[in-house]
């Protein structure tokens, strides 16, 4: 397998990491006011979810994931 793979291959397993079977969608409008009632955003949440899986592929891209 060339590098090129191996790195799709390891963004592709990124992928698979949180199945809904395990993980369920949870009920975002509920998820808001429980944020919000404690000082929180919803949106501040995602976006540093976001970042945390942006920043995984980035080291998978770059070669530092190990």
């Amino acid at each position: 397998m060339c590098e090129a793979e191996e790195k799709l291959y390891r963004i592709q397993q990124w992928c698979e990491a949180y199945p809904l079977a395990v993980f369920p969608e949870p009920d975002l409008l509920k998820a808001r006011a429980l944020l919000e009632a404690g000082g929180m955003t919803l949106d501040a949440i995602s976006a540093s979810n976001m970042r945390h899986v942006l920043k995984g592929i980035r080291k998978i891209i770059e070669g530092d994931d190990r």
